[in-house]
């Protein structure tokens, strides 16, 4: 199957109006993402007292578990109204700084970072040589000895089978494959879930974000999620 035939019915893409205006479901979206909080589990131990930058952060997910671990929390995202909803979630920590950024630059110095997370973000830019260019950014501004984490959905589970049905495995594969091809190598995988408040919240979000053929789909408020990781190789 052709890429563009893989990424167009992606509504959670950067470009999209969930992502840049429709914040406030986005965040309910994002909250109920691995509800276990099995990626801040495995990360914590690998930040702290780290200067770490959250590329694509979002309405701030992370903030309250990582912030006060972390020697400075740098949170960037070009999305001004995701920006606004991560700021109500640093208020109490004063070592947290946002950066509103264009799409292809990161306005940092070069080795000034100890670690990057980018969790949900590099499989949703679909330019390929934008993305690119943002992987030579974060070569650019990582330190020597420092890491990148990327945080990808991995081939399986109930969410990709609701929201890419038939195609979900081989595009997800492309993304992971892509990952490979350009020095990232994977050093975790887990399964996870979803976990709204309940049925009702479940289907509307996932309404507002698709549409109600994919709602009509969801049938409990939990929705199970294979994840995977990748680190730069070194």
């Amino acid at each position: 199957m052709e890429y563009h035939q893989l990424i167009e019915n992606d509504k959670l893409d950067g470009d999209s109006e969930v992502y840049k205006i429709k914040s406030s479901t986005y965040e309910i979206f994002s909250e109920a993402e691995d509800k276990p909080k099995k990626i801040s589990k495995f990360l914590i131990p690998l930040i702290k007292n780290k200067i770490i930058l959250d590329f694509g952060c979002g309405t701030g997910k992370f903030i309250p578990q990582f912030a006060p671990l972390t020697k400075s929390y740098l949170a960037m995202d070009y999305s001004k109204s995701q920006l606004d909803i991560a700021r109500k979630k640093a208020i109490k920590y004063n070592n947290v700084n946002f950066i509103e950024n264009t799409k292809d630059k990161i306005p940092l110095e070069s080795s000034s970072v100890d670690i990057i997370i980018a969790v949900w973000v590099v499989g949703s830019i679909y330019n390929l040589e934008l993305r690119k260019k943002i992987i030579e950014e974060f070569k650019r501004v990582i330190k020597e000895e420092g890491s990148i984490y990327i945080v990808e959905n991995n081939i399986g589970g109930e969410y990709k089978e609701i929201v890419d049905g038939n195609f979900g495995n081989e595009k997800t594969k492309f993304k992971l494959d892509w990952l490979e091809n350009n020095g990232f190598k994977k050093i975790n995988s887990f399964k996870t879930y979803f976990e709204f408040e309940n049925l009702e919240s479940a289907k509307k979000v996932f309404e507002n974000i698709w549409d109600k053929e994919i709602a009509s789909k969801i049938n409990k408020k939990k929705i199970s999620h294979n994840i995977v990781i990748y680190e730069n190789g070194k």
